[in-house]
């Protein structure tokens, strides 16, 4: 079925089958969301606290929600990442890391200081601020569930999916240094496959990058893209298939491993091709 050429496409067939001179229209004229965000945050900026009358009104009128941790269920999840495939954020990590990723036989540890934890707890907030104004000002869904077997991707979480004037799309939150958010000009090829994969999992053929300065949070770079497939198809060559190729044979693949993945990676203390040096032995 063709799509009606006044309206956007919705899937991501829809847009592949699009004119590349469309698809440039199109992405010209994506919506700037950036000021519905603020205008919510600016609102969260304004406070003025109630009478008790005014309280106890708003009270009564609330509406309920699903707990956000338990969906409504009453049941909390484990919360455990998931063992035995990839995670779409760690797609572009070494070979080897992704074959015991998915052959789920070494446990993963690492260590981290505290000014990189820290880093990893401010990258959260900028998060869920970025997605809770997202959600308020454009009723968009948030932690959307993403896997694809036949990628091996598995419990991955879409920041936000939304239709944005007829954009259906895939909104992918990240927060950077400031020298690195100066001299960003688009989006990283390791987010772009992350969205990729989130955009395949839930057929959406719009992706927008938001990329946050980590110490002035107001000020945001935002990337639309198509669905980026050439990307997922290069990972699918370069990657997917050698990875399937050594989980058959049992054996982890062959490749040349750079010193400071091994430092930093989990897998360490078993992996066959690791550097001596590369961990301490007090974990």
């Amino acid at each position: 079925m063709e799509r009606n050429p006044g309206r956007l496409p919705q899937t991501i067939a829809e847009w592949q089958d699009t004119p590349a001179d469309e698809q440039g229209r199109i992405l010209a004229n994506a919506p700037d969301i950036i000021p519905g965000i603020r205008r919510v945050m600016q609102k969260w900026g304004r406070r003025r606290g109630l009478t008790r009358d005014e309280y106890e009104a708003a009270v009564s009128r609330a509406p309920q929600h699903d707990c956000p941790h338990c969906t409504g269920t009453g049941v909390v999840s484990h919360g455990h990442r998931y063992v035995g495939g990839i995670h779409p954020s760690s797609m572009t990590e070494c070979l080897v890391r992704l074959y015991h990723d998915v052959q789920g036989i070494l446990p993963y540890q690492s260590k981290i200081g505290i000014g990189l934890l820290a880093t990893f707890e401010l990258g959260t907030m900028i998060h869920r601020l970025y997605q809770r104004a997202i959600q308020l000002a454009y009723q968009a869904e948030l932690e959307v569930p993403a896997s694809d077997p036949s990628l091996l991707l598995e419990e991955g979480h879409i920041d936000a999916v939304g239709d944005f004037d007829g954009y259906r799309t895939v909104v992918e939150i990240k927060s950077i240094s400031a020298k690195g958010w100066q001299d960003l000009r688009s989006p990283m090829k390791d987010h772009r496959l992350q969205a990729a994969a989130y955009a395949l999992a839930v057929d959406a053929p719009f992706v927008l990058f938001l990329y946050i300065n980590k110490e002035h949070l107001d000020m945001v770079k935002a990337y639309w893209r198509g669905f980026p497939d050439k990307d997922l198809d290069e990972w699918r060559h370069k990657t997917l298939q050698p990875l399937m190729q050594a989980l058959a044979d049992g054996n982890p693949p062959q490749v040349a491993v750079k010193k400071y993945e091994c430092d930093a990676c989990g897998y360490a203390h078993g992996c066959p091709r690791v550097y001596n040096e590369a961990i301490p032995e007090e974990l």
